[in-house]
């Protein structure tokens, strides 16, 4: 399924809505707003992010459409365990892939590692 992306905007808009229905999902929104007020989306010198989501998964591609699990960062929170879940997929054929699990204090640091590994920063 091709996925198109959708501004940082209305991500931002959707989390908040999310919060204000009860979901717990305050770290996100705030991982969120930590990468839409750096320079990697402010001032990109690589690459341009491109977002979407299906509520409780945030996508970044670097592509404005993109299929799921194929060169796209996939960022999931976890209310429960208050933890986030990086995972990249290069390929939907290639079954290991890069895959880190943070703490919400450190979670826009692992971003940040990633984005250098991949070389999108």
């Amino acid at each position: 399924m091709l996925i198109k992306a959708c501004s940082w905007n209305s991500i931002i808009e959707l989390y908040a809505r999310l919060i204000e229905k009860g979901w717990q999902y305050q770290p996100m929104l705030k991982l969120v707003h930590q990468l839409t007020t750096s320079p990697y989306i402010l001032n990109p010198s690589v690459t341009l992010l491109f977002p979407a989501t299906s509520h409780e998964v945030l996508f970044i591609a670097a592509t404005e459409r993109f299929y799921r699990k194929t060169e796209v960062l996939e960022i999931q929170y976890s209310p429960r365990t208050q933890t986030f879940q990086f995972d990249f997929w290069e390929s939907g054929f290639i079954k290991q892939h890069w895959k880190r699990t943070s703490n919400t204090w450190d979670s826009f640091a692992v971003l940040e590692r990633f984005l250098h590994l991949k070389r999108w920063a």
